[in-house]
């Protein structure tokens, strides 16, 4: 009977001891997958994004996950703690996180008290921020897709979230002059104009992960995430390889704040923009924006021709529906068509003594029933106040909500539309030798 035993018990340790070798064979397989596939597709920052997550805030851990035809071994990072509770909402938290991996978009989360940025490398897109209302209760409150081919779509697509350039907003007739050289070849993807870059602009470009950045508790500072991209002399018409960095951060108390970054090789158009839809309601909330209130700080706005949204080359003065110096509802008087229009922001020419790197107040955002509040800060001249007017043709977002006429609105920071072909705005040309800086801060509380 001892005997019986023994060879029992020794089976059942020799049994482990397989299972337990094949779950290693398993992650260490999935580590050379993820090899081949960061060197196949221009993402390097997977794996030494594991380790400094994993360096930073936990333990890399291979577990079983038993499902249906049989088990499959993953790797996570897992934040010690003894609260069972809490156990249980990371692992919530865990799942979350690989069905996002599923959709191909390669999230990168930053936290810190009072807000979560979600981002994908992929056209260095936010597909979800978190912010609390008055009550406490956080809701993701920008517009949004759950895969990665929504976002890559080549036609009518709304840029939820990117980063849109080489140039963002209009250019004329796709094309511009500098130095005396012309350039026409640009893509028309908008009627006759370029827009945000062309058909296959940043937005549409896996940005390359440089650096995580690690949060600084004393600070107040939460993570952040620093990428850039390479686009090539000739890339959708535009001249000389420009190199571009954007970084996102989060800190306590609801803001979060971006900085573009670019060089040149030749004289070029570079205007980057942030295009994240925010509905303080919830994206999911099924309401329009018209019932939320802005103020813009602009005694100016550029007029546009109304067929082909191109600036008419002056500023006007911001009178009926474009004074929105006040708190104004959105939907309570908008022009013909709706709000599509750049604002000439009066804070650009007064910057906290004279520095021009010093960031100003240009837009707020509040919601009543929530009681959610956004200020936009920046250091750009203008900003384009986009009502979402025709978010109602994008289909259905994230989680299966359903984006309607207005569902979202944008404040886009940045140098005027068509900068590059009107002489009375301030240029947007970028020179060798220079460097554009593009610096804005959201802010997000609610009372």
């Amino acid at each position: 009977m001892v005997l019986l035993l023994l060879a029992l018990s020794i089976k059942m340790w020799s049994n482990r001891r397989r299972k337990r070798n094949a779950e290693l064979a398993a992650v260490a397989a999935a580590v050379a997958a993820s090899k081949k596939k960061t060197a196949g597709v221009g993402l390097p920052f997977a794996l030494d994004l594991v380790s400094a997550v994993v360096a930073a805030a936990g333990t890399l851990r291979a577990i079983r996950d038993d499902a249906g035809a049989g088990a499959r071994v993953r790797a996570f990072v897992k934040r010690k703690t003894s609260s069972k509770k809490k156990k249980k909402k990371e692992e919530e938290e865990e799942e979350e996180e690989e069905a996002k991996d599923a959709s191909g978009l390669e999230t990168i989360v930053l936290r810190a008290r009072g807000i979560e940025l979600h981002v994908s490398p992929f056209g260095a897109t936010v597909t979800r921020l978190l912010v609390p209302d008055k009550r406490g209760r956080a809701d993701d409150v920008v517009l949004g897709y759950d895969a990665l081919a929504r976002y890559d779509a080549s036609e009518d697509r709304p840029y939820f979230g990117a980063v849109v350039g080489r140039c963002a907003n209009r250019i004329a007739d796709a094309s511009f002059s500098v130095d005396g050289a012309t350039f026409d070849a640009l893509k028309k993807n908008n009627g006759n104009n370029c827009l945000h870059g062309g058909g296959v602009g940043f937005d549409r470009k896996w940005w390359t992960v440089d650096a995580l950045l690690p949060a600084d508790v004393e600070a107040g500072l939460g993570m952040g995430v620093r990428m850039s991209y390479v686009s090539r002399d000739g890339e959708e018409g535009f001249p000389g390889t420009a190199t571009v960095s954007a970084t996102y951060r989060v800190v306590d108390g609801g803001e979060w704040r971006t900085e573009f970054r670019a060089t040149t090789t030749k004289p070029t158009p570079m205007n980057l923009a942030q295009h994240s839809y925010f509905n303080l309601r919830g994206h999911d909330a099924g309401v329009s924006v018209d019932e939320h209130e802005v103020r813009i700080r602009a005694s100016g706005y550029t007029p546009v021709d109304p067929e082909t949204m191109i600036p008419l080359g002056s500023v006007a003065p911001t009178t009926g529906a474009f004074d929105l110096r006040d708190w104004t509802a959105i939907g309570a008087r908008p022009p013909p068509g709706g709000y599509d229009h750049n604002f000439a922001l009066d804070g650009y020419n007064q910057q906290v003594n004279g520095r021009e790197s010093a960031l100003f107040l240009a837009a707020e955002v509040r919601e009543r029933v929530t009681g959610r509040r956004m200020e936009v800060w920046c250091d750009q001249p203008g900003v384009q106040f986009y009502a979402g007017n025709f978010v109602d043709a994008r289909g259905t977002g994230k989680g299966g909500a359903t984006y309607g006429k207005r569902g979202g609105l944008c404040l886009e920071t940045q140098h005027f539309p068509d900068a590059v072909n009107q002489p009375n705005f301030r240029t947007c040309v970028l020179r060798p030798g220079e460097t554009y800086s593009h610096s804005m801060t959201h802010k997000f509380f609610a009372e």
